[in-house]
């Protein structure tokens, strides 16, 4: 099934508190091959990337959360003492409403709309996000599951080349690319979370068969349902030239500068622990 068709249908409350989250370590690391892959079945909405919005929304959580633990014991001593007469200033709401209020938005912004297509397991992918975002998507949902794809940064490097063809692709656009690989990836390694599956991009494409039955069984979705042959269908951009072959340039033809990029210290170190050498 490609095309996702209006239907009527309320949200089941597990699917609903149980989204799907797709990380990727920066762009052209294979996160919309995994979107397309699993919004091929039919209970599955993965909405796109929003420009990394989300994190102000998370930031006003743990904002919140710290100015309420700071103040809370007193000013609530204060009101239970004194009433309105005592120095409120202060007075927050509880916790628990915080919390209560931002998933409901979240369900009213992403669970809604998938049901109402008849989607009722949604979820969402991010190029811009590591473990500190998943995290705190984990206090609002903490049956939430997430894949973390990284690939090869040399590869990376080639494949924006190409995708970046005809527009201004710089050296510091790669240097920002490569310093958006090493931060996501290295917010993994420092802390693994159970609930995060880290996936090679190499690995996906090589194996699969093996990939998408790892994957459906890592969201609890049957394999059967999803579509096999998305990985035969390749889409680098919108429009129907983004769905041809593309002619990429290898890693040696790079710009020297861009290519020196994989030769820090930091990220080779990085790049060795996933697999990937840097040569």
């Amino acid at each position: 099934m490609k095309r996702v068709a209006m239907a009527s249908s309320v949200a089941e409350a597990d699917d609903s508190l149980s989204p799907i989250v797709i990380l990727a370590s920066g762009p052209r690391c294979g996160s919309t091959l995994l979107q397309r892959l699993l919004c091929s079945h039919s209970r599955v909405l993965v909405w796109g990337e929003q420009d990394g919005a989300l994190r102000s929304l998370f930031g006003f959580v743990r904002r919140f959360n710290d100015w309420k633990c700071r103040w809370s014991e007193r000013v609530d001593r204060e009101i239970t003492d004194f009433g309105y007469d005592g120095f409120i200033a202060n007075l927050m709401p509880p916790t628990e409403a915080l919390h209560d209020g931002v998933r409901a938005l979240m369900l009213r912004l992403f669970a809604e709309p998938a049901a109402a297509l008849g989607r009722p397991r949604w979820g969402l992918k991010e190029i811009r996000y590591g473990q500190a975002e998943y995290q705190d998507m984990l206090s609002l949902f903490p049956a939430a599951k997430a894949v973390h794809l990284t690939r090869d940064p040399r590869r990376v490097l080639t494949s924006l080349a190409g995708w970046q063809r005809g527009h201004a692709w710089t050296v510091e656009a790669a240097r920002t690319a490569m310093r958006r690989w090493v931060d996501i990836n290295e917010s993994f390694i420092r802390t693994p979370m159970p609930s995060c599956l880290t996936i090679r991009y190499e690995t996906l494409i090589a194996e699969p068969h093996a990939g998408l039955r790892r994957i459906a069984h890592w969201f609890d979705i049957d394999p059967a349902e999803l579509d096999h042959s998305v990985f035969d269908r390749r889409v680098h951009q919108i429009g129907g030239a983004g769905k041809g072959a593309r002619d990429l340039v290898t890693f040696t033809e790079l710009h020297p500068d861009i290519r020196r990029l994989v030769a820090d210290d930091h990220l080779a170190e990085i790049a060795h622990y996933f697999g990937y050498g840097t040569a």
